[in-house]
């Protein structure tokens, strides 16, 4: 399991060097910096974290039945229903 944290050092200074690149190429007029989104920084987790969360493939699979469950008594209620 990652610490809380893990990697944030250097997702931040990923997103740094990248917003400064972007400021070198802005200073003709006209031009707008466009902020970047870096995976690992706090609040933005990797896709590696998101699926350790969720509990690997199986959680995921497990997720999708549960919902799939749910949703079948639904439509078999509204196959009754016809227009």
């Amino acid at each position: 399991m990652a610490k809380i944290g893990e990697g944030h050092a250097e997702a931040m200074a990923r997103k740094g060097f990248k917003e400064i690149g972007q400021a070198l190429q802005a200073f003709p007029p006209g031009q707008q910096i466009q902020l970047t989104e870096e995976p690992g920084v706090f609040g933005n987790p990797t896709q590696q974290i998101v699926t350790q969360e969720m509990g690997g493939i199986d959680g995921y699979n497990a997720m999708l039945d549960a919902a799939a469950s749910r949703a079948a008594p639904a439509q078999e209620r509204d196959r009754g229903m016809e227009r």
